[in-house]
């Protein structure tokens, strides 16, 4: 598996070098050439010990409720509950985080996120509009959110639509090996750190809280589908490049009464693997997972292999749509076809 995992290292750094970026290496503990983008699909399961979202929550954070406010106070987990509909499609989350300790000061570029006693480094991408959706992203093994995240979405247009976008660039890399949500690349832990960011942009930037999203390939997208399931009581909907169902990115639903829709991207059966993961596979499965908890998953295809970046541009011009199209319990479904600009391999499955 080492040797596998660090051939993919070099594989993908060598996609990086011909798009013109650079690996975010092993800058401040961030993810190794050395691990896996894929977990084994036999791994143990399900996200046992996976972290509440208010784990590292204080009681000095001050609502992370903003402009359309959540109702009630804070739970006992230390999130913020809601639920109550603002007449826009969507409802409040029911577990927003709350800060935790010291918020770090967005700006355009690298920002520090600090949660539990222990820091990571983010890029973000920000205006000065606020009221927008925020974004988490997870960059594939040995890559990095400066490469990916320009790629993936029309980040001028997230900026000027008030959004923003934080793509984290170094992991805690802490926790058993089961403890990671893509064999050793990003943790359950890390997503504490999402939390901090999360509560820290609602309050602060005054991002929507109805649209909290994320996004990720390989690894990161193994991260986001992790958050999908133990962060549905905030993440509104998720955006998977080649990732799916590996077992070891499952976790309990933090709110049982809600799933996000989603993207699946992937390349095609046999083609799209990695380390015996194949991650065609492992979207269908995710898929299955999705229908079955009442939201809606639009399969993109695309017939290549698992690295492709060209699976990340090939939906920079929806993305961000879907997005916005999917706050936090949107009722009914608004997509009944796909609007324009999705490629022709796309599909509602």
């Amino acid at each position: 598996m080492k040797t596998a995992a660090t051939s993919m290292g070099f594989l993908l750094a060598g996609v990086i070098a011909a798009c013109g970026g650079s690996s975010s290496g092993n800058d401040n503990g961030g993810s190794s050439g050395g691990s896996s983008s894929g977990g084994s699909s036999g791994s143990t399961s399900s996200g046992g010990g996976s972290s509440s979202s208010g784990s590292n929550s204080s009681s000095s954070g001050s609502s992370s409720g903003s402009g359309s406010g959540s109702s009630g106070g804070a739970d006992a987990s230390g999130s913020s509950s809601g639920g109550s509909s603002d007449g826009g499609g969507g409802t409040n989350p029911t577990h927003l985080p709350m800060p935790s300790g010291t918020c770090p000061t967005f700006a355009n570029g690298v920002v520090t996120v600090a949660a539990g006693g222990g820091m990571i480094q983010a890029q973000t991408w920000m205006g000065t509009k606020g009221g927008g959706p925020l974004i988490i992203y997870w960059h594939a093994t040995s890559s990095s959110a400066t490469l990916e995240v320009p790629l993936a979405f029309d980040t001028a247009a997230v900026t000027a639509a008030g959004g923003m976008i934080v793509g984290f660039e170094s992991t805690t890399r802490t926790g058993t090996p089961m403890n990671t949500t893509g064999n050793d690349v990003w943790y359950q832990s890390d997503v504490a750190f999402a939390d901090q960011a999360v509560a820290c942009a609602i309050q602060q930037v005054h991002v929507d809280p109805q649209h909290i999203h994320a996004a990720g390939y390989s690894a990161g997208a193994l991260q986001s589908i992790y958050m999908w399931f133990a962060r549905s009581g905030y993440v509104a909907s998720v955006i998977s490049y080649s990732g799916g169902d590996v077992t070891i990115d499952e976790a309990p639903f933090q709110d049982s009464g809600h799933a996000g829709a989603a993207i699946v991207a992937h390349g095609a059966p046999g083609s799209d693997v990695f380390s015996n993961v194949d991650f065609a596979m492992a979207s269908a499965t995710w898929e299955t997972q999705i229908k079955q908890a009442g939201a809606m998953a639009i399969d993109c295809d695309d017939g290549q292999a698992h690295v492709y970046f060209t699976r990340l541009s090939n939906l920079a011009p929806v993305s961000l749509k879907f997005f916005q199209d999917h706050p936090f319990g949107v009722k009914p479904e608004p997509y009944t076809s796909l609007p324009s600009g999705f490629p022709s391999y796309c599909k509602i499955d």
